[in-house]
């Protein structure tokens, strides 16, 4: 009987040395998928910092108002008209800006945010005084 009493010890050692080995490789594991989230959380960052919404509209009497979200870094908003240049610092990433007391003709609306340049379709302003 004494026999097995020594047997059953052993093997409890052997079932703890088990354990032991599969906690080490858990608490390993945990380590390293507590260290992707991470990863992955900065390189979503970066992809939410790449995704930009803009848009520019004629609004009111020769003027365009210009919105947009999610431009960083350098970032302006140029309209271009010929020769004639009218542009504004994006001092934020996300914000509104009215172009006012433009000229008559088609201008080309380009932001720049961060190392993105986008070309918006062409606006036309026109004269719009009443008689």
């Amino acid at each position: 009987m004494k026999a097995k009493n020594k047997n059953i010890g052993k093997g409890n050692y052997l079932v703890y040395g088990i354990l032991m080995v599969v906690a080490i490789f858990l608490v390993y594991f945990l380590m390293q998928s507590g260290a992707n989230p991470s990863v992955d959380s900065s390189v979503l960052s970066e992809l939410e910092k790449t995704t930009i919404e803009y848009s520019c509209e004629k609004s009111g009497n020769n003027k365009v108002t210009c919105e947009w979200f999610g431009c960083y870094g350098d970032s302006a908003v140029v309209l271009q008209k010929g020769e004639s240049t009218y542009s504004w610092i994006l001092e934020n990433p996300s914000g509104k800006h009215d172009f006012n007391n433009l000229d008559v003709g088609n201008y080309m609306i380009i932001f720049v945010c961060g190392n993105q340049t986008r070309i918006l379709e062409t606006i036309y302003i026109k004269n719009e005084l009443k008689l």
